[in-house]
């Protein structure tokens, strides 16, 4: 079974690049993740926050989060050793998923 068909979350197409791994933490409204690129050339290692936006709107966060994620999106070309890189932003109408360094 692939991790991206785990749970029943409808993730696979959102993250068809990607193979889900081990969750590394859990947070108030979303989950982050090891994840490696299928890419067999790469095999890149990422994390991907898998933010649940039902969870955002009760929080009231959603907005919040979508400032945030602006803001990273300003830092993707800049390669900085304080500043975590990231590198797709993609979603469903359930979830977002922020790939990152």
């Amino acid at each position: 079974m692939d991790g991206n068909t785990r749970g029943g979350g409808g993730h696979s197409e959102a993250l068809k690049n990607y193979n889900l791994g081990r969750t590394l933490g859990i947070g108030s409204f979303g989950k982050l993740k090891l994840a490696e690129h299928k890419h067999k050339l790469t095999g890149h290692k990422v994390a991907i926050k898998i933010l649940n936006r039902r969870q955002m709107g009760i929080m009231e966060m959603e907005e919040k989060a979508n400032r945030e994620i602006k803001k990273l999106r300003l830092f993707i070309d800049l390669i900085h050793p304080h500043i975590i890189r990231v590198y797709e932003v993609t979603g469903t109408p359930k979830d977002i998923f922020v790939v990152m360094e």
